[in-house]
């Protein structure tokens, strides 16, 4: 590999604090950037804690974990090194897509639990807010609005925190919550 298709990029940046009249060969600093994108799912992961055994670092996973960031953690994969120090074992929070894993080297019975470095995020992206649907079902049911109604309060409301739903959207969480209802009166 020559110079030019290495991962990093070399750039010259002039030094400051220079006094006017001082003109050196030494008035840059070479400042070198890495260019190297990170490709697929490349995450970078802090040292968490380091245990005696397997076994203590799945009792802090599963009990110290899930009290401090309010979470369960699943199992996912193991990824075992083929003539790599060590073997990991992967895990991913069930609320969001943060990961962390056990790494347990082959050398000595100590494990190490490795978190990714990003904060949780465990609003939901996807579907209606539970502040629209609440509404969506007051009007609906209890005030018995019909759905074009419904959709223009919410037009008319964005700026209290309610998101605009679509006609699809509404019908299909009405009918919903009338299987629901119907489902709950077959049991009584």
């Amino acid at each position: 590999m020559s110079d030019s298709e290495t991962s990093s990029t070399s750039l010259l940046e002039p030094v400051n604090g220079l006094e006017q009249g001082q003109d050196t060969d030494e008035d840059c600093e070479e400042l070198v950037v890495d260019s190297k994108k990170t490709r697929g799912k490349a995450k970078e992961y802090k040292e968490y804690q380091s245990f005696s055994n397997y076994s203590e670092a799945l009792y802090a996973i599963n009990d110290e974990l899930d009290k401090i960031q309010d979470t369960t953690w699943a199992k996912k994969n193991l990824k075992v090194g083929k003539g790599a120090k060590s073997d990991k074992q992967f895990f991913k929070c069930s609320k969001c897509n943060i990961m962390l894993y056990i790494e347990r080297p082959k050398t000595n019975s100590r494990v190490i639990i490795f978190i990714q470095d990003e904060p949780h995020n465990h609003e939901t992206k996807k579907g209606i807010p539970d502040k629209t649907k609440q509404i969506i079902y007051t009007m609906y049911f209890e005030q018995k609005q019909q759905p074009k109604k419904i959709q223009r309060w919410l037009r008319e409301h964005l700026d209290d925190g309610h998101v605009e739903v679509n006609s699809v959207q509404l019908n299909n969480l009405i009918q919903n919550e009338k299987k629901k209802e119907m489902i709950v009166l077959n049991w009584i």
